[in-house]
């Protein structure tokens, strides 16, 4: 959980992360009770699932899923991908 800057971490983690190597991403990915929202950004914490198609579009999950947490307040999503396989460059 950091903001801002997360871009960035997951631009690094698919660059330097090796070929069949793991990352794990566990956040508060999103909430529908807008205090909590308020709450959570008054605190530097986005609520709004932002991660997730950044992350598909970096990586390959593993596993992805999203639970409910704290009495359905806020889901909870996990991201556990390797590192997709370097597409080979056609030689000329």
């Amino acid at each position: 959980m950091f903001n801002p800057g997360w871009e960035r971490a997951i631009e690094s983690a698919a660059a330097d992360l090796r070929s069949g190597g793991i990352v794990s991403v566990v956040d508060f990915s999103h909430t529908d009770a807008s205090w909590l929202e308020h709450w959570m950004r008054r605190n530097h914490v986005r609520t709004q699932g932002h991660l997730w198609p950044v992350l598909r579009h970096s990586f390959e999950p593993l596993k992805e899923k999203l639970k409910p947490a704290y009495g359905g307040l806020w889901q909870l999503g996990m991201f556990h991908p390797p590192k997709k396989p370097e597409t080979p460059h056609a030689s000329n």
